[in-house]
């Protein structure tokens, strides 16, 4: 029997203030950590909306910790958007069901890959720990609202918040 605790964390792009948290992570002798990144956007140098320029890192986000980058499946639908959000990868979705990670640990719920992790999670009767930023500070239409009624308690049953501050809390604590 493994005595480390197996998890798998399910993130659409190698971000880079996650970092040093999956190398503290990799270190602990009870954990076995593997990162699952849908795209490897942002690894490169890429052109930044937001910046208005390219941006190109001078550290890796990579060394230090077990990570799988699988292949896209499709091309994105966005223009310079280098990962599809919006889809679900179903190389995620096998790896997560081939490995019996023995916890689920998931970067935001809106995304079809973590919508289905979660969904493994439940069915499998392993945890999903979720961080995610959403509160209620921000007002969303009324559609919006009944459909998050509707679904995240059903997608939250078996998931642990990972929250970020009292705000956040108050969402989890609501689904």
């Amino acid at each position: 029997m493994n005595s480390k605790l197996r998890v798998a964390h399910v993130v659409s792009h190698p971000i880079p203030y996650f970092v040093p948290l999956y190398r503290a992570l990799a270190v602990r002798p009870e954990i076995d950590l593997t990162v699952y990144f849908a795209s490897d956007e942002n690894l490169d140098e890429h052109y930044d909306p937001d910046f208005g320029r390219k941006i190109e890192w001078n550290v890796s986000f990579l060394g230090g910790y077990h990570h799988v980058i699988l292949p896209v499946a499709r091309p994105p639908r966005k223009a310079g958007l280098h990962v599809d959000r919006t889809g679900i990868h179903w190389g995620i979705q096998r790896e997560l069901l081939q490995k019996k990670a023995d916890v689920i640990w998931l970067h935001g719920y809106q995304y079809g890959n973590t919508m289905m992790a979660a969904a493994i999670g439940n069915l499998t009767s392993r945890p999903v720990l979720l961080r995610d930023e959403q509160n209620f500070l921000t007002s969303r239409s009324i559609l919006k609202r009944c459909v998050k009624w509707m679904i995240l308690p059903l997608l939250f049953r078996n998931v642990w918040g990972l929250y970020i501050g009292k705000n956040s809390r108050e969402f989890f604590r609501y689904y």
